[in-house]
């Protein structure tokens, strides 16, 4: 199956996060970041909505590629295999429920509690924003008016709630 859940706001800290979580049968190389890079460009309003649909017409696009810092690869279902090979029970199925739980305690533990670490040292992801205002979004048809205009930027800063921070070319 495929899908896109988002889960707002997790608070570890002092930060708000969003958990998207995408489902698919496969991915192309940095398209997980790219769809995220512009679903944040997007809904902070540094370019308009329209250019998210753009971004899945057009041949070409100036896409942000939104930091690697936070990109978790959940889990590896096998459906297709058990459809075959499984089915006829000649072979177990690739299924994980029984380990549901030590993984999810893994996860929280060992991974996602060293990506907020890491954000709250480095600011990778809140420096990342800070350059979306260098994108043009340009998709080949024409040129996005954020070219010649001065967006403002919603953004979140440790113990502040979101605010708008002008953002622009100038």
């Amino acid at each position: 199956s495929s899908g896109i859940n988002a889960e707002w706001p997790l608070r570890p800290g002092n930060t708000e996060w969003v958990r998207i979580t995408l489902h698919g049968d496969s991915f192309m190389y940095h398209m997980i970041r790219k769809i995220i890079g512009m679903t944040i460009a997007t809904t902070r309003d540094v370019t308009p909505a329209q250019y998210l649909q753009k971004s899945f017409e057009s041949e070409r696009c100036d896409v942000p590629l939104a930091p690697g810092l936070g990109l978790i690869l959940e889990e590896v279902k096998q459906q297709r295999y058990n459809n075959k090979f499984a089915s006829d029970n000649t072979r177990k199925p690739l299924v994980w429920d029984a380990y549901e739980e030590t993984v999810r305690q893994f996860k929280a533990d060992q991974i996602e509690k060293v990506i907020y670490e890491e954000e709250q040292k480095r600011r990778v992801v809140l420096q990342w924003v800070e350059t979306l205002k260098m994108h043009t979004f340009y998709t080949g048809d024409v040129l996005p008016e954020s070219l010649f205009t001065k967006p403002e930027v919603k953004s979140t800063v440790e113990g502040v709630p979101c605010s708008t921070v002008p953002m622009g070319n100038g």
